[in-house]
């Protein structure tokens, strides 16, 4: 186990840790993870590391937080990132900018792409790299910092920027197309209902006149035949 300073009886001992979804261990001196570390804390949703002193971190180690949606492992001595970190199935954030990760062309090649994590935040500032990493297509990306790294070719972080901007705008047409189906939809259904209702109105009048024309002419009749009778009579 790691060397957690005062922080170590908490991650020691056996048993689980009751439903722990936040977990703050930034500013220690934590130099190593491992497998065990976090074996207690699988209802972890967020979790802090930053400003350690982290040089190793063992495989299998994030593997059980399954919940974790972000983490901090900025300011350590990292030289990679846990491939580990890329198959969490709810990761959003991860945060590890100022690190010595160099170039991790070579460290990052067995990440199978597209990656699981549905990231939408992810800072590699300040980790003195080469080139930024390949991480294949991220469509849940939303943030990308700008990179403060001797960067030699930038054109990975451009494609994640025309990404973002992509997404952005298809987001505001699919808006505005629902927008003006539902305004015409709604003139659609206006129409229809003055319709119905000048149909009815027009169809109660309609009786009306024929009402009063069989009034009109009812009485008339039986008149004439009255007077035909009369003066039938009188013959």
């Amino acid at each position: 186990m790691g060397i957690f300073g005062g922080m170590m009886k908490m991650f020691s001992g056996g048993g689980r840790a009751a439903c722990t979804s936040i977990l703050d261990a930034s500013y220690n001196r934590i130099r190593d993870l491992n497998p065990g570390t976090f074996e207690r804390y699988t209802d972890l949703q967020y979790l802090y590391l930053a400003e350690n002193m982290i040089q190793t971190i063992e495989p299998g180690t994030f593997a059980i937080l399954t919940n974790l949606e972000a983490i901090d492992l900025s300011y350590n001595a990292l030289t990679t990132i846990p491939v580990e970190l890329f198959n969490l199935p709810l990761l959003r954030n991860l945060y590890i900018y100022s690190n010595n990760l160099y170039d991790l062309r070579t460290d990052l090649e067995s990440i199978e792409k597209p990656i699981r994590a549905p990231l939408q935040l992810l800072n590699i500032a300040d980790c003195r790299l080469g080139s930024v990493p390949d991480f294949g297509i991220l469509p849940e990306l939303i943030y990308c910092p700008d990179v403060v790294n001797s960067t030699r070719d930038a054109s990975d972080f451009d494609e994640c920027n025309v990404v973002r901007e992509t997404k952005v705008l298809n987001e505001k047409a699919t808006s505005s197309w629902m927008i003006v189906a539902l305004s015409i939809l709604a003139c659609l259904v206006a129409f229809v209902v003055l319709l119905y209702v000048c149909h009815r109105r027009n169809a109660k009048s309609t009786k009306d006149v024929q009402k009063i024309t069989l009034s009109d002419v009812k009485p008339s009749e039986e008149n004439g035949n009255r007077d035909t009778l009369l003066s039938y009579d009188k013959t």
